[in-house]
Formats: structure tokens, C-alpha cells, sequence
């Protein structure tokens, strides 16, 4: 489906639903930035119709660095071995887990 189809449905509709990875895709590709902005702000105001944008507080706790997937893009990771790695223990995460709570967060991403 082409992006300005996509645009159309999403802005016509007055549902709530998931796009497929394939109109994302297509959306992502081909749609100019104010029009996907403009629909975005639609399907923001079905949820939430106030003019108050909310958002989360989240913490992305990664409890080691060690990893041998050697992905090209990542420049976090040590291979197992090398003297920069390291493994939190359960009471780090636990410990960041409540300073995360402490300040009002909600979601915690592991990683």
C-alpha cells in the first residue's frame, strides 16, 4: 500500500489499531516528515483528545556488556574475556531499579 493510503486510513479512522511492519516500512521509506507528523498528532489525540502530551520515565538497565553477536554498529559491547566487561549482581539492578522509582519512573528496559 502505498504511504499516502496508509496516511488516509490512519487519518480517517476512528479506531485505535497497530500498522503492519510493512506499512511502517513504507511509511518510514516514503512519507514526507510533516504529513506522518500530522497524522501522528491525530492518533495522539484519540487516545489522549487534551492537548497534554504525556510521556514515560524508563531506565534501560543493561546488566553486562558482554556479548558475542559483534554487531557493526554497537561500539557498548566487550567479547567474553576482555578486562572491560562486566556482569551487575542482583542488588545493582535492584538498586537501580528503585533509584528509577524514586524519581516517578514506570518502565524498565533490560538489556
Amino acid at each position: 500500500m502505498a504511504w499516502n493510503e496508509i496516511l488516509e486510513r490512519v487519518e480517517s479512522s476512528t479506531e485505535i489499531f497497530r500498522l503492519s511492519v510493512e506499512d511502517c516500512i513504507e511509511l518510514y521509506d516514503n512519507a514526507p516528515l510533516h504529513q506522518l507528523m500530522a497524522a501522528a498528532h491525530h492518533r495522539r489525540t484519540l487516545h489522549n483528545p487534551t492537548n497534554e502530551v504525556t510521556y514515560l520515565v524508563d531506565r534501560n538497565i543493561n546488566y553486562t556488556n558482554v556479548c558475542t553477536i559483534n554487531c557493526q554498529f554497537c561500539s557498548f559491547y566487550r567479547p567474553p574475556g576482555h578486562e572491560e566487561t562486566y556482569t551487575q549482581s542482583y542488588d545493582e539492578i535492584h538498586n537501580r531499579i528503585h533509584e528509577l522509582e524514586a524519581i516517578g519512573g514506570s518502565r524498565i528496559l533490560m538489556q
